[in-house]
C-alpha cells in the first residue's frame, strides 16, 4: 500500500513537472537554466503574446527568417504607443521574453499630401529570448496608416522613374516663354491646363514676380523620402551593443502619384541678338564680351526678383550663344548658382550647350518653336504633332512656345489628348532627372556586358 502510494505520488510529481515544462513559465525557466532546446518554444510563446496583444498580428506586414521575425503592427485601440509598450513588457516577462531595445522613430512626411504632423511617432521594439534578438517590431498608433518600412535599412531613394513612370515612355517638356508682360485671359487659361508646363519668366517686368510664384512642387526624388534608421548615431551604437543589428529605413515603398498640374519656373535671360540694338531683347541683356563680374550682376539681379527659379534659357541671344568665350562665362555663373540651362536655339551657330555641358551644367536643347513664325492654330497643331513624333522616335523632346491665344487653345485641347495616347508631359527638371537616370541605366548595362566606351567587346 505504502509503496503503491509512493509510486503514485512520484508519478503525480513527474506529471506535474512535465506539464510545467510544457507551459510558458516552464519554457522560460528551463531556458534561463541553459536548456537551449526550449528556445523555439519560448519564441512561440512570445508570438502568442503578440497575437493576443495586437489584433493585426497574424495579418501584419512583415518579413521573417529562421532567427528574426519582423512585423509592422498597429497599437491596440485606445492605447498610446507608450501604454502599449508598458503592457507588453509585463506580458513578455511572464513567458521569458524581454525588450532588448526601444526607440521612437518619426514617420517621414509624405509628398503631395496634406500632413499636419499628427500621429507621426512610431515605436521600434527589439524583443529577445535569453538576450538574443528574436523579433523586431515597428508599431504605429491605432487608426493611422501603415508606415512604409524597408527592412535591412535599404535607404535607396525613389528614382525619377518611380514617380513619373518607365524610362521608355515618350516624354515631352514644353517651355512657355515670355511670362511677365501681362496678366491676360490667355495666361490664366494656360495656367489651368492639367499638364506639366515650364514657365520661362522675363525679369524686371510688372508681372514677373507674380508668375514666378506660380511654381509648384515637382515630381522629383528628394532626401525627405527616406527616414533615418535611428534618431542618433549614438542610439544606433547602443542598439547594436544589445545585439539588435537589424536596420530599418522609413520611406515610401510605393510612389505617391504627383499632381498632374505641375509648374516649374525658369529665368528667360535676355541676351544680345544679331542685329542689336535694332533687335532689342529688353533691359540689361548679357552682351558679347562682357566680363564675368558684369554677367554675375545681371543674373543675380534677375534672380532676386524671381523666387523659385531652377534654370535658365536665353531670350533672343543669337549673338551671345554663338560666342564661346562669353558663353563660358555665363556657364560659370550658372554653375555657381546650381541652375540648369536650355539652349533656345535662336541660331544654328549656337555653342551654348557645348559651353554649359563643359561646365557640368544639366543641359537640354530646344527641338522646335511651336509658334515662332506663325500663330495659326492649324500650324501649331502640325508642329506639336511633329514634336510628339520626335519624342516617340528618340525618347524625349523639348519645345518652346508663347502664351499667345492661339497657342493656349491648341495646348488646352491637344495636350490632354496626347497624354491619354501615352505621351508623358513633364517639366524641364523632371526631364533632366529622367535623362540622367536613363544614361546611368545604359552605362550600367554597358558595364555589365563588358563593352568599353568605344563599343568594342572586351576580350
Amino acid at each position: 500500500m505504502w509503496l503503491g502510494g509512493g509510486v503514485a505520488a512520484v508519478a503525480l510529481v513527474v506529471l506535474g513537472v512535465l506539464n510545467w515544462a510544457q507551459s510558458p513559465e516552464g519554457h522560460a525557466t528551463l531556458l534561463r537554466f541553459g536548456v537551449e532546446g526550449y528556445r523555439d518554444d519560448v519564441v512561440a510563446d512570445v508570438d502568442g503574446v503578440l497575437a493576443a496583444r495586437f489584433p493585426d498580428f497574424n495579418a501584419a506586414v512583415g518579413d521573417s527568417s529562421d532567427t528574426l521575425h519582423r512585423h509592422v503592427l498597429e497599437a491596440p485601440a485606445e492605447r498610446t504607443l507608450w501604454e502599449t509598450q508598458a503592457e507588453l513588457l509585463a506580458d513578455l516577462e511572464a513567458v521569458g521574453g524581454r525588450v532588448l531595445w526601444g526607440e521612437r522613430l518619426e514617420r517621414p512626411r509624405r509628398r503631395y499630401a496634406d500632413d499636419d504632423g499628427a500621429d507621426r511617432d512610431l515605436l521600434r521594439l527589439d524583443l529577445g529570448v535569453h538576450d538574443k534578438a528574436t523579433h523586431v517590431l515597428l508599431i504605429h498608433p491605432a487608426g493611422t496608416e501603415i508606415p512604409d518600412v524597408r527592412w535591412g535599412g535599404d535607404q535607396r531613394a525613389l528614382a525619377a522613374s518611380d514617380l513619373l513612370g518607365d524610362l521608355d515612355i515618350p516624354t515631352v517638356a514644353i517651355i512657355v516663354d515670355d511670362w511677365g508682360n501681362g496678366d491676360t485671359p490667355s495666361t490664366r487659361t494656360m495656367l489651368k491646363i492639367d499638364v506639366p508646363l515650364t514657365l520661362s519668366v522675363l525679369p524686371g517686368l510688372r508681372y514677373s514676380r507674380r508668375f514666378a510664384l506660380a511654381a509648384t512642387e515637382l515630381a522629383l526624388p528628394d532626401d525627405d523620402q527616406v527616414g533615418a534608421v535611428s534618431n542618433t548615431v549614438q542610439a544606433r551604437r547602443w542598439r547594436r551593443e544589445r545585439g539588435c543589428d537589424e536596420e530599418i529605413a522609413l520611406g515610401p515603398l510605393r510612389p505617391i502619384k504627383p499632381p498632374q498640374r505641375r509648374r516649374e519656373v525658369m529665368l528667360h535671360l535676355p541676351m544680345e541678338p544679331q542685329g542689336f540694338p535694332e533687335m532689342n531683347p529688353g533691359e540689361h541683356p548679357v552682351r558679347v564680351g562682357m566680363a564675368h563680374t558684369v554677367i554675375e550682376e545681371i543674373i543675380d539681379e534677375a534672380l532676386a526678383g524671381l523666387p523659385g527659379v531652377t534654370g535658365v534659357n536665353n531670350h533672343m541671344g543669337s549673338a551671345v550663344t554663338a560666342d564661346r568665350p562669353t558663353m563660358d562665362r555665363v556657364a560659370e555663373v550658372l554653375a555657381e548658382r546650381g541652375l540648369f540651362f536650355v539652349d533656345s536655339m535662336t541660331t544654328s551657330r549656337s555653342v551654348a550647350a557645348e559651353a554649359t555641358r563643359a561646365a557640368g551644367i544639366p543641359t537640354l536643347i530646344n527641338r522646335m518653336f511651336l509658334d515662332q513664325a506663325e500663330t495659326d492654330q492649324a500650324q501649331i497643331e502640325r508642329l506639336l504633332a511633329r514634336l510628339v513624333a520626335s519624342a516617340r522616335k528618340t525618347g524625349s523632346a523639348v519645345a518652346l512656345c508663347h502664351p499667345y491665344p492661339e497657342t493656349v487653345e491648341v495646348l488646352r485641347r491637344e495636350l490632354p489628348r496626347y497624354s491619354r495616347e501615352g505621351i508623358r508631359f513633364v517639366t524641364v527638371s523632371e526631364l533632366i532627372a529622367l535623362e540622367e537616370e536613363r544614361s546611368a541605366a545604359a552605362a550600367k548595362q554597358t558595364a555589365a556586358a563588358g563593352v568599353p566606351e568605344d563599343g568594342e567587346a572586351a576580350p
